[in-house]
């Protein structure tokens, strides 16, 4: 009798154990794929969005004017507004609002969709002053708890710095990120200059 039980138990465990073992490989794989699409969408996304975002700060950046109207708070602001409102409503899809500093007078000008414009003069230790002091081209940052993207504008040959551009992006550009991955997958996102944002704690 032992033998007979023996003989049939055996085939069965052996059954069981070969399709856990491939069943579980199988569903690593799929899960490894899908992570790696979810990835793969995630970073098109992004490089899309940057070169959205990039398009905006040389575009700004190449505005002969734009810092000496921001640096000059007295001035007439017709034109610094119009350059700054159309640039605002023609990249509604993720910015929020727009500020550029004049690093050399310590002075900004910003506009949202709510206020307009505004002009002010900056303390020292103002909220914009961690993205300042190296040249980038485009960075991601934080500045309270909002994410940012910015681009500091330099004098071509001493590379001082000139100015400072900071978009502030719309909640939009995060829930994205999270509609890829879902509400079951904790996410950081990368970029060559460092930790952009993520929704883990």
């Amino acid at each position: 009798i032992i033998s007979i039980l023996a003989i049939t138990i055996i085939p069965v465990v052996a059954f069981l154990v070969y399709s856990l073992i491939f069943v579980s490989d199988d569903q690593i794989q799929s899960n490894i794929q899908e992570h790696d699409t979810k990835i793969a969408w995630a970073s098109q996304h992004m490089k899309t969005q940057t070169g959205q975002l990039r398009d905006v700060m040389y575009s700004l950046h190449l505005e002969e004017t734009l810092l000496s109207s921001v640096a000059d708070i007295t001035g007439p602001s017709t034109t610094l507004e119009n350059i700054l409102r159309n640039t605002l409503y023609a990249n509604a899809n993720i910015v929020s609002s727009i500020t550029v500093v004049s690093s050399t007078t310590n002075r900004m000008a910003s506009i949202d969709y709510e206020r307009g414009l505004t002009r002010r003069l900056l303390m020292d230790n103002h909220a914009y002053r961690h993205l300042q002091g190296s040249p980038v081209g485009i960075g991601y940052a934080m500045v309270g708890n909002q994410l940012v993207a910015y681009h500091t504008i330099n004098d071509f040959k001493t590379q001082n710095e000139l100015g400072l551009i900071v978009i502030h992006l719309k909640q939009e550009f995060f829930n994205a990120f999270h509609d890829i991955f879902g509400d079951d997958t904790d996410f950081l996102l990368f970029t060559s200059n460092g930790f952009v944002i993520g929704n883990t704690e």
